[in-house]
């Protein structure tokens, strides 16, 4: 029998509030920068690499991500480096320095 931790007892699964709250942390770093007159791409990029920012530190301290369904550590590190690094790539391709 597979133990899951993410189990009631009567078997239903419980609502991963903490990830879920989390996210409000990149919602609103986008929301900053696009109120202070920022381009809604360049705003879009610094939102989805502050998530992945977000993504490493739970899957180094955590180890899962369950709003995104992501029960082990190395899936969301992954993920948040993919992430982070699609962003940054991007954003410097499209709103180059200087």
């Amino acid at each position: 029998m597979i133990k899951n931790e993410n189990l009631k007892e009567s078997g239903r699964r419980k609502f991963p509030i903490f990830s879920t709250v989390s996210l409000i942390y990149p919602v609103l770093a986008f929301l900053s920068i696009l109120t202070a007159g920022a381009p809604f791409l360049e705003a879009l990029f610094f939102g989805l690499s502050n998530l992945g920012y977000l993504l490493i530190f739970f899957g180094i301290f955590k180890g899962k991500f369950l709003v995104f369904g992501l029960h082990t550590g190395w899936k969301v590190v992954f993920l948040g480096v993919i992430i982070l690094t699609t962003s940054t790539i991007l954003s410097n391709i499209l709103f180059p320095l200087g």
